[in-house]
């Protein structure tokens, strides 16, 4: 029976690290698995979160492990109208998943998405796509949003590879976008 969802972090948690402190250099030593959940792989949300970092993690399907079971959303940041703030998204495999990474809700900002393959290995060989959306954000126009999305790779998603909806003020640099049927798509945002 899966889980609803593997890692939860939830209201007034701070600096709380998931994954290894540090890369092995062997692939994957000591990174967490987190596959087969029915809602998030990681879900943060509620209000006074911020600063936790999730990193050196294969959330849903990845080549070298032989996985084949996704989460509905890989990773996912919700709140309603205040405090998910200043988290780190660095350095997973994010694939297999409905949607690699989702953030929902006004109270969502400042947070950061960094280094992450999210449907690819790092050589940028494998066919790891989300069945949807690599990055979505519906968080809800407000002033703070700010999230950050660089150095990304975004391969083989269903639909799109980021989805801006109803957002505003987010900044997106320095990400390789590749066989998704959509690289960047906006709607209802402000910037």
């Amino acid at each position: 029976i899966p889980n609803r969802v593997g890692v939860s972090i939830g209201p007034t948690a701070e600096r709380h690290h998931i994954g290894p402190l540090k890369r092995h250099p062997q692939a994957h030593e000591g990174w967490n698995v987190i596959a087969g959940n029915t809602a998030a792989g990681i879900k943060i949300s509620g209000t006074d979160v911020k600063n936790n970092t999730i990193r050196y993690n294969v959330i849903g399907k990845e080549s070298d492990l032989l996985l084949d079971q996704g989460n509905h959303n890989g990773i996912s940041l919700e709140s309603g109208t205040w405090g998910v703030t200043e988290n780190y998204i660095i350095d997973n495999f994010i694939g297999g998943n409905i949607n690699g990474i989702f953030l929902s809700g006004k109270g969502v900002y400042k947070n950061t998405i960094h280094g992450n393959a999210i449907g690819t290995d790092r050589l940028m060989e494998e066919n790891l796509g989300n069945e949807r959306y690599g990055i979505l954000i519906d968080n809800g126009t407000t002033e703070l949003n700010r999230t950050m999305i660089s150095q990304n790779l975004i391969f083989h998603n269903g639909e799109i590879g980021v989805f801006l909806k109803n957002s505003s003020r987010n900044r997106i640099s320095n990400n390789v976008f590749a066989h998704n049927p959509r690289g960047l798509h906006e709607i209802h945002c402000v910037n």
